[in-house]
């Protein structure tokens, strides 16, 4: 019954109706993109990207961002 209750919160935030949430659903379910393996490859690539993105941000938030930061000014006094 949850995932009902989710529906219906997804259709009070998009403000459409149940039935256009239940039907998109229906859809993209049916559509079966998931089988083609353009499509699939394509999702793999879009989440490692975002994951490498964290880990970028966690190595930026961290201690050595500061050192990374240094690092990158010092090669671009040199080049410039």
């Amino acid at each position: 019954m949850t995932d009902f209750d989710i529906l219906i919160e997804l259709s009070d935030y998009y403000e459409v109706g149940l039935q256009e949430i239940v039907l998109a659903y229906i859809i993209m379910k049916d559509a079966s993109l998931y089988n083609n393996p353009t499509v699939v490859i394509g999702l793999n690539i879009v989440q490692e990207f975002a994951a490498g993105m964290l880990l970028v941000g966690l190595l930026y938030s961290s201690r050595y961002g500061a050192r990374i930061r240094a690092f990158k000014h010092q090669l671009m006094k040199k080049q410039g």
